[in-house]
């Protein structure tokens, strides 16, 4: 019997034992470690702020200031070069982490991404040293045409990723701004009911407040009408639509949209409640170029010879631009099943 036991646990004993060495050690080393690795990560973050604003000397951290959303980290030169300050924004494959060097007269004297998981040789194209540039010198940048400051392109292939870059660095200014004394106010956050207000009122804008309609709702294949929402001033509807997306093609969700018609029938806005689409790629087909087609509408069709107002599908994003473009069909649909009369 005890050379049975030996036999059969005596191994077991050898590895646990083993195992609680082996963890003991590591534990020891990580313990040694941890402030080595901390220290070196400090250092190597006070050097990038020197990097990014060259005129500094010591940065210190600026621990009373009040951080705008988005803003993690403010520190000041020592000798009143200006600040360094670090933000982040929501890129293709999280967040983008951004150090930002300004001035004292308020420009950008350097931009550095410090962490991202966007996708090599793609979205990292949007960090070389050659976007960045575009930044430096401005005190205001816009990434729209006509917007005021300096104009901003995006990264053609890498736009996603570029937008995160830029907002990570307008973040950083308007920190810049708020540490030497303007006013901010944080955003408040929203409801699921408030925000669903919300979107009603950006899909319908000459809409007041909306109400729930009991009426009998657009079924069509792969476009629904899910609930209807009336105006009280009488400008229109808001519909609560669904349309079958890429995700929804391969077993996922479908796309839920709120699309506004006003009271001769006209598309007025589309906002997304729900997709499961690729971003990047699925989600071309929500950016302001796409939707900009159906403003104005009263009719849609895909085809050359259709009738109504032509809209094209989105190279490389068709199964979801077409899912779209069901959101916006079960809406108009819905407008001509009530008559127009709501």
């Amino acid at each position: 019997m005890n050379g049975k036991f030996k036999d059969l646990f005596a191994p077991t004993i050898v590895l646990l034992v083993i195992c609680l060495i082996a963890t003991a050690l590591l534990t020891g080393t990580y313990q040694v470690t941890k402030p080595i690795i901390e220290q070196r990560a400090l250092e190597a973050a006070g050097s990038t702020r020197g990097e990014v604003l060259p005129e500094g000397d010591v940065f210190l951290p600026m621990e009373e200031v009040t951080l705008v959303e988005g803003a993690t980290e403010v520190y000041q030169a020592e000798n009143g070069a200006g600040l360094v300050i670090t933000a982040g924004a929501n890129g293709f494959g999280g967040v983008v982490e951004v150090m930002t060097g300004i001035n004292a007269d308020g420009e950008i004297t350097g931009v550095k991404v410090l962490n991202h998981s966007e996708t090599p040789n793609l979205g990292t194209n949007a960090m070389t040293e050659e976007h960045l540039s575009q930044f430096i010198g401005a005190s205001a940048i816009t990434n729209k045409s006509g917007g005021e400051g300096t104009m901003i392109d995006a990264y053609s292939g890498a736009t996603i990723s570029s937008t995160a870059v830029f907002d990570a660095v307008n973040t950083a200014l308007l920190q810049f701004a708020v540490a030497n004394g303007a006013s901010y106010e944080a955003p408040v956050e929203l409801s699921p009911e408030e925000q669903f207000a919300q979107m009603q009122a950006l899909a319908l804008p000459a809409g007041d407040t909306f109400e729930k309609l009991d009426v009998e709702l657009y079924a069509g294949t792969s476009d629904n009408a899910l609930e209807v929402y009336k105006a009280a001033n009488g400008a229109g509807i808001v519909v609560y639509t669904s349309g079958e997306g890429y995700a929804a093609s391969n077993g996922g969700a479908p796309i839920k949209a709120l699309v506004g018609i006003d009271a001769s029938g006209a598309v007025t806005g589309i906002q997304f409640v729900e997709h499961s689409e690729t971003a990047g790629l699925g989600t071309k087909a929500m950016e302001e170029d796409y939707i900009n087609q159906f403003i104005g509408a009263t009719a849609i069709t895909r085809k050359s010879s259709g009738e109504g107002t032509k809209i094209d599908t989105i190279s490389g994003a068709t199964f979801s631009s077409v899912g779209v473009y069901d959101c916006v069909k079960a809406a108009i649909k819905q407008y001509e099943l009530m008559g127009g009369a709501f």
